[in-house]
């Protein structure tokens, strides 16, 4: 591996909120895994100065990770990032911040870095359309239009949300899908393993939801559905994998309805592909998304899926995933049907399900090969 002064690898700074495991976070490690890490060298500046999943991982592959925490204090973290873009003498900064990366490319701008990234995973923020968040918005949408060399979007739909006037005549703007590691999905079926490990029969049905427990993944709406699923077919469970800061709260929704035998928390793991395998539906009543990881990954595992239809669902539906499309004002009971169809429905072989993610655009090394094209053209 070149040593990291070598003038000729191409420095990379992703900044992000942390590198906990989550669908940005896996997809940005399976492109760190498969990039020719001698030409292009990546380091993350992160919001948190604690210790998250992937950290050890990455500096393992030759990255660097950067705190700097600035609590709301954009004055604060230009100070802080300022100092991290000189020292680090960055080819390309690449902020994955959605609206915040307005401000994130207009220091680096201010600080000389010549490409700026604006990547856009999501198609909204979350915060309620308040008259100072509207403005907020509108900087910011400024502010990464006028200071990104080049604006990418997990989906189209991402890329509509931001720019609502149209950006498919803009060159600089494009949509990178993620791509998934599909070589765990090679491995057998651990349904009978998984199954002990929850002190279940391997015939019983067990639906699963994989992400991190905050507003947009609407678990207690999940909950909700899975009442309705249990009132139905009263032999299911369900395993919610991932942790959050509601997480808690969700906790306290199973214990009142009085599901605590029912629903499995695992919390954060590293064997998702496993478990994904080992269950029978996924069910994601998300209130927004750009292109769900954790959908491509149960694509692979050849998963049913349950899951709010969202432009970018849509578009994932159209290339390579498939899944039963629900609005999300539709009664908890129409979901639990829904649901019952997937558990009822013939589901792909292994293989089959791997051979149709193989000839998609979801692979972690058409992505990686992506990105390397990209970087190579922008910075190289």
């Amino acid at each position: 591996m070149r040593d990291r002064t070598d003038p000729s690898a191409i420095r990379i700074l992703h900044v992000v909120n942390s590198m906990a495991r989550a669908g940005l976070e896996t997809w940005l490690m399976n492109v760190m895994r498969r990039i020719d890490r001698e030409r292009f060298r990546f380091d993350f500046c992160t919001a948190t100065d604690r210790e998250c999943d992937y950290d050890e991982e990455i500096r393992a592959l030759g990255g660097t990770i950067i705190p700097c925490v600035w609590n709301h204090n954009i004055l604060r973290f230009n100070h802080r990032f300022s100092r991290i873009l000189r020292e680090g003498r960055y080819d390309v900064v690449h902020a994955h911040a959605y609206g915040f990366a307005g401000v994130v490319l207009r220091a680096a701008a201010g600080n000389g870095v010549r490409h700026r990234f604006a990547h856009l995973h999501t198609t909204g923020d979350g915060k309620h359309p308040t008259l100072p968040r509207r403005v907020y918005r509108g900087v910011m949408r400024h502010w990464v239009n006028r200071h990104a060399t080049r604006i990418l979007g997990c989906a189209a739909g991402a890329l509509d949300a931001f720019f609502p006037a149209g950006w498919k005549n803009d060159p600089r703007m494009r949509v990178v899908y993620y791509g998934v590691d599909l070589r765990p999905f090679e491995a057998g079926v651990d349904r009978e393993g998984v199954r002990r490990e929850l002190e279940l029969t391997p015939e019983t049905p067990l639906l699963i939801h994989v992400g991190s427990f905050t507003p947009q993944k609407n678990h207690r709406r999940l909950i909700e559905i899975f009442d309705a699923v249990r009132t139905l077919r009263g032999d299911v469970h369900l395993t919610l994998i991932g942790i959050g800061p509601l997480l808690d709260g969700v906790r306290r929704q199973v214990r009142a309805i009085g599901l605590e035998e029912r629903v499995h928390f695992l919390g954060s793991r590293s064997d998702v592909p496993r478990l994904m395998q080992a269950a029978d539906v996924m069910v994601m009543p998300s209130v927004r998304e750009g292109m769900p990881v954790t959908m491509i990954e149960a694509g692979a595992a050849g998963l049913p899926i349950v899951i709010t239809e969202m432009p970018g669902i849509r578009e994932a539906t159209e290339i390579g995933c498939e899944a039963t499309l629900l609005a999300l004002d539709r009664p908890n009971e129409v979901w639990a049907n829904a649901v019952i169809e997937a558990l009822d429905s013939p589901r792909p072989s292994p293989a089959e399900a791997l051979s149709r993610m193989t000839e998609s655009p979801f692979s972690s090394e058409v992505s990686a090969r992506t990105m390397e094209a990209i970087y190579h053209h922008d910075a190289g």
